[in-house]
């Protein structure tokens, strides 16, 4: 199942988060349903694109936020230096007194967050564009009849001859299984 991407792009981090989630157990392919995973390839890239964008958004919105409060921060700090442990006002002091205050260190670290949602993110989109190829190379060996004969065709065109053992058949249907639950 797809996952659902909400129209308003207010997500919470907590939100964008189970988006990434619900699409990182997409990215296994179920050769057995190749026509589902050729349709859903589309959707899920876009659903990989807009919560990037939530994620970019939620960055940009932390880094105008974090200018905004080492100004607030700093204009403060120039009107009571005292009040902040200055005897004496010069641009290192104040630099330093900003960077440690309490709120401006929250601000940094919601930029920190923000910026890891963002990495997460293109990692989910670098899974996508790989899971496009999958599914193409693995629709690419069905209408070559890799699958039904055991066989494929070779670099000039030469059946070659490919035939799974029991063993191996159940080891990778284990696998697939273990990764749509999420035991990997």
């Amino acid at each position: 199942m797809l996952p659902v991407i909400p129209d308003v792009m207010e997500l919470t981090r907590d939100q964008i988060l189970d988006l990434i989630a619900q699409l990182q157990l997409r990215v296994v392919i179920d050769i057995h349903q190749l026509e589902v995973e050729t349709a859903e390839q589309a959707a899920l890239y876009e659903a990989a694109a807009r919560v990037y964008a939530q994620a970019r958004k939620t960055h940009s919105q932390a880094s105008e936020r974090k200018d905004r409060v080492e100004a607030n921060v700093e204009i403060l700090i120039r009107k009571n230096p005292g009040n902040f442990g200055l005897d004496k006002i010069t641009e290192t002091s104040v630099k330093a007194a900003v960077t440690i205050q309490p709120e401006v260190v929250a601000v940094r670290d919601a930029i920190i967050e923000a910026q890891e949602m963002v990495d997460i993110v293109r990692g989910v989109q670098g899974a996508l564009e790989q899971r496009r190829s999958m599914v193409s190379d693995a629709v690419s060996l069905y209408t070559h009849n890799y699958y039904a004969s055991g066989q494929s065709v070779g670099h000039e065109g030469e059946t070659v001859e490919r035939k799974l053992s029991p063993q191996e058949f159940e080891l990778i249907q284990k696998r697939i299984r273990e990764k749509r639950e999420g035991k990997n």
